[in-house]
């Protein structure tokens, strides 16, 4: 993986030690401060590696890489976390991607037959 951006939103975590340097759990941070995490939605998205990408993570010229963008939700659907991945392709990422695929075309299809 060439890294990971995560992001808070700023009124929730303000005063809380995912603002200071030093280890922090933030499932169980962000379970004090507004209730812990009960959802979430991903974003995956196969693409062409960039020529950095290709370079960090050794990759042959032509190589794909997932774009994972995941935002976590409290049970009140308010927005706690929001992360940025790129990853290199393996058949165990593939299978990951289906899976989690089929878990959101579930939850779309639950939603959707909600009143």
């Amino acid at each position: 993986m060439t890294g990971c951006l995560v992001y808070y939103p700023y009124d929730l975590v303000r005063d809380s030690p995912l603002t200071s340097p030093g280890a922090a759990s933030p499932e169980e941070i962000l379970a004090g401060l507004d209730g812990p995490q009960r959802g979430y939605d991903d974003e995956i998205q196969p693409r062409l590696a960039t020529a950095e990408e290709r370079r960090i993570l050794s990759l042959a010229q032509v190589s794909v890489v997932l774009e994972l963008a995941r935002t976590a939700y409290t049970a009140d659907r308010g927005p706690v976390l929001v992360s940025h991945q790129i990853r290199r392709v393996t058949a165990r990422s593939t299978v990951t991607r289906s899976r989690a695929r089929q878990r959101a075309d579930r939850r779309a299809e639950n939603a959707h037959s909600r009143p």
